[in-house]
């Protein structure tokens, strides 16, 4: 992580979570508290990113209905618009719509989704490791009934290598143990 002092503002380097979380806050306005799970599988490193943007007073914490998002703070905006205007001028400034005003839940559920969407589908084009589980057989997915399911199923496949685990289903086991024990539960109180 790059400090940044009041005295010397500069962005962080490209090529590190503080500068992604940031340019994500400033395309989509407001970022879910749980896209940043998504952005690194270390949540150790995550939390010490989210500190020291918050310290820079770069990002700051919105949470109102029930809605925890990250908001850019005015120094992160005048930061970008500075040192990347080509690419930042247009969410940052005029009126497109990641820079109205946020505070009406419609729109923040918006902003919320489309930027979920956008790291769901960053995921996707790097080929970061995606696992999925199905009752299907592969046979199923093979052979899928029409053609919507035929592109779902194709995308997982090509993105996942099928792994068959057979035997006891566990989740009768344990619904049979909790059956028994409200049964012995009842029992004991009539």
């Amino acid at each position: 992580m790059i400090p940044i002092s009041s005295q010397s503002p500069a962005l962080p380097s490209h090529n590190n979570l503080n500068y992604e979380l940031l340019s994500l806050t400033a395309i989509f306005g407001e970022v879910p508290c749980g896209c940043s799970a998504r952005l690194t599988a270390s949540e150790s490193y995550r939390k010490k990113v989210v500190t020291s943007l918050t310290h820079d007073k770069l990002l700051r914490l919105f949470s109102s209905h029930h809605l925890r998002g990250y908001r850019l703070g005015v120094r992160a905006k005048r930061l970008l618009l500075q040192q990347e205007p080509e690419r930042f001028a247009f969410y940052l400034s005029g009126c497109s719509d990641t820079n109205a005003i946020k505070s009406e839940v419609p729109r923040r559920i918006r902003l919320h989704r489309i930027a979920q969407t956008y790291v769901a589908t960053d995921e996707y084009r790097s080929c970061k490791p995606l696992i999925v589980t199905t009752n299907l057989t592969l046979e199923q997915m093979k052979n899928p009934p029409d053609l919507e399911h035929s592109r779902i199923y194709g995308r997982i496949l090509e993105h996942c290598a099928p792994i068959l685990f057979s035997g006891k289903d566990m989740r009768k086991a344990n619904a049979a143990a909790t059956k028994n024990t409200a049964r012995e539960l009842l029992a004991s109180k009539f």
